[in-house]
């Protein structure tokens, strides 16, 4: 994954202990957990990244919009425990919004800074984070829709469908992305295929309403 990758190049360039992203859901003005590297002699499996990774730093960033510095010295934190002793945090932003916050750790006792990375770090993690959410938005509307949302290719199949698919047509998943879709049209729509071959090797976009039949016909 391109925001794993991303974290992982920042952590072996400084020998971070800890670097991870905080997305800023516009919707809600919640703060959620998009991912992280732990690189530290205390590594563990997350079983809580939002308590791990320290939702509250984020949110304090995303108040103050300002990068922020704190030393980590509650033995009974979760960063202490994985041998964090710094943080520092990074606010994203992608227009003036902002997209995210990036937080990175030192299990290091003497001071450090963000200077040393590359200065449009920033504005490419928030392009990523805000491309990200696009994505997950994308798909949650082509899950839920309640009408069939197709991608087929130009041999005449169907590449991917929503669940709607499956519920409308009566056809099990499998069956409708193993043959072509003109086995799902109705007689009346297969009247006139040269018209519909023409229009798709036009190159040009177009619009066409097509009638399928129900598994029950």
């Amino acid at each position: 994954e391109i925001t794993f990758a991303m974290l992982s190049q920042i952590s072996e360039y400084g020998r971070y202990g800890l670097v991870a992203l905080w997305t800023n859901n516009l919707s809600n003005g919640k703060m959620e957990f998009a991912a992280s590297r732990i690189h530290s002699e205390g590594e563990r499996e997350l079983h809580n990244p939002a308590t791990l990774i320290g939702e509250n730093y984020s949110v304090q960033i995303k108040n103050n919009g300002k990068p922020g510095y704190w030393k980590i010295t509650d033995n009974k934190s979760e960063l202490f425990k994985i041998g964090i002793k710094q943080l520092r945090g990074l606010p994203l932003y992608l227009h003036k919004t902002l997209i995210g916050v990036l937080l990175v750790g030192t299990t290091k006792a003497a001071d450090f800074d963000l200077s040393g990375l590359p200065e449009n770090l920033g504005s490419h993690l928030a392009t990523e984070l805000h491309r990200k959410k696009l994505e997950q938005d994308l798909d949650h509307i082509f899950n839920v829709a309640p009408d069939i949302i197709a991608i087929t290719d130009f041999c005449g199949n169907f590449k991917k469908l929503n669940p709607a698919a499956s519920t409308i047509l009566g056809y099990s998943m499998e069956d409708l992305l193993s043959t072509p879709f003109s086995e799902f049209l109705h007689p009346q729509q297969k009247e006139n295929p040269e018209e519909l071959s023409q229009l798709r090797e036009s190159g040009n976009s177009y619009y066409v309403e097509e009638r399928y039949l129900t598994k029950e016909g």
